[in-house]
């Protein structure tokens, strides 16, 4: 049964005690997302890989992917939109998180959509995580009112 639909907001010098807090070998389903996604104001009008989920907003930018999110090791779906994460950072999730069946990397500076992960970031994520069965590189839009 999914769960609820919720926006939670986190300041980027908080995040590293959320991720702690979250670290406890049982999170599968993780979802952090930039100040700058729209999201409509109803949940169930969110992008429908959305729904269902606790989602993370950043209140400002981040300097990269936080490290303390590689120790995830039980991680299975992964939502990090509008991150400003590179090349080297889809390379360390491709390298440290292989348990992923999901990865949306939408809106970050990969080349996945507008972002700019590259030709080795994409090698890395397609050569380590095997048993990946969906990999967004693009944002769907939820329904309008």
């Amino acid at each position: 049964m999914p769960g609820e639909s919720r926006l939670q907001p986190i300041a980027p010098d908080q995040l590293p005690d959320l991720l702690t807090r979250l670290d406890d070998g049982r999170t599968t389903d993780l979802a952090l997302i930039g100040s700058d996604v729209w999201l409509h104001a109803l949940p169930e009008d969110w992008p429908e890989v959305l729904q269902g989920r606790v989602l993370y907003r950043l209140t400002g930018e981040l300097s990269g992917l936080p490290r303390q999110l590689l120790r995830f090791d039980r991680l299975q779906t992964l939502t990090l939109w509008l991150l400003g994460l590179h090349e080297e950072d889809a390379a360390a999730i491709a390298k440290y998180l292989g348990r992923l069946t999901s990865l949306d990397l939408s809106f970050n500076l990969l080349n996945l959509s507008r972002n700019q992960v590259g030709a080795a970031g994409a090698r890395a994520i397609a050569e380590r995580l095997g048993r990946l069965t969906f990999l967004a590189p693009t944002l769907r839009r939820g329904r309008r009112s």
